[in-house]
């Protein structure tokens, strides 16, 4: 399973396999950061909102109910921002 999407009011998540997930269903996820970013394993208590099964992958979103406390789960949510946008080519 991987964490395709990650802000403080929700997540999405991808994976090869069929997802047994029934909607407006409270979970607890664990997230395991890249390495790189230097912040431990946390807990996200989320809500899932909806599912998509594709011809070769599956993904669900979810609702956070409940984040860590601190500056941890804000650096990597930051991260994950700062990684999915293109840095602006400003040359001419």
């Amino acid at each position: 399973m991987v964490l395709k999407d990650l802000s403080i009011t929700g997540c999405r998540i991808q994976c090869a396999t069929p997802i047994a997930i029934q909607l407006h269903t409270q979970y607890k996820i664990q997230i395991i950061p890249e390495p790189v970013v230097k912040t431990g394993n946390f807990e996200l208590l989320v809500e899932s909102r909806w599912i998509h099964s594709g011809e070769d992958c599956y993904e669900a979103a979810f609702m956070v109910v409940e984040s860590p406390k601190g500056k941890q789960f804000e650096c990597y949510v930051d991260y994950l921002t700062w990684r999915s946008n293109p840095v602006l080519d400003m040359s001419i």
